[in-house]
């Protein structure tokens, strides 16, 4: 008798093991769900969108230094995104680990933190910040050579290897940029298909 007891015990303490994990892993898989439809939207509504107006700002770009000095490029003024929203801030609330969970492939995992590291890259310089610096190392260019007025600077910047060099340098700076802005954006489509 001592030993049909000590049976039921045993076999209700298991029992009682058993759904309580089972339960456990029903809200981890809950959870996990919830996760993986947030980090698809983030996806699809500011990281995708972000990156297209990165590559469409970065493409304007290289055609303005391109052209560069013209009265075109002197005057007109572009209106750059500063896209704000665009960051990672969605990877390192989601954690390593985790991520790895939603993506549930290895390949998807490595796709997803290269996606996280391109983003912080991008960040640090953008389309704005590379179009500044460039103009500025040709003013600075430009006062020095004693170029005053607009004629002076087409004049003058049109046969300049100095500026030549300098479009040559922003334009392989914004090349870089722009491949690494590509490669995230596929990855990012891939993503969100396959997650």
């Amino acid at each position: 008798m001592d030993f049909d007891n000590l049976l039921s015990g045993f076999l209700g303490a298991v029992l009682a093991l058993v759904m309580a994990e089972g339960w456990r892993l029903y809200l981890i898989a809950s959870e996990r769900k919830k996760k993986k439809r947030i980090f698809v939207a983030y996806l699809s509504n500011v990281i995708k969108p972000g990156l297209e107006a990165y590559i469409k700002d970065t493409e304007y770009l290289k055609r303005h230094i391109d052209t560069y000095p013209s009265e075109a490029t002197i005057y007109q003024h572009h209106k750059f995104d500063l896209l704000p929203s665009l960051n990672s801030d969605i990877f390192k609330e989601i954690g390593f680990n985790e991520l790895y969970f939603l993506t549930s492939d290895f390949q998807l995992h490595e796709k997803a933190i290269d996606v996280y590291h391109c983003i912080d890259y991008l960040k640090a310089a953008m389309p704005m910040d590379n179009h500044q610096n460039f103009i500025d190392k040709c003013d600075a260019h430009f006062e020095k050579k004693g170029c005053k007025t607009v004629e002076d600077i087409i004049a003058h910047g049109s046969k300049c290897e100095t500026i030549t060099d300098a479009k040559l340098l922003a334009i392989g700076n914004l090349n870089l940029h722009l491949e690494t802005a590509n490669a995230s954006l596929e990855n990012c489509k891939e993503l969100m298909v396959k997650i």
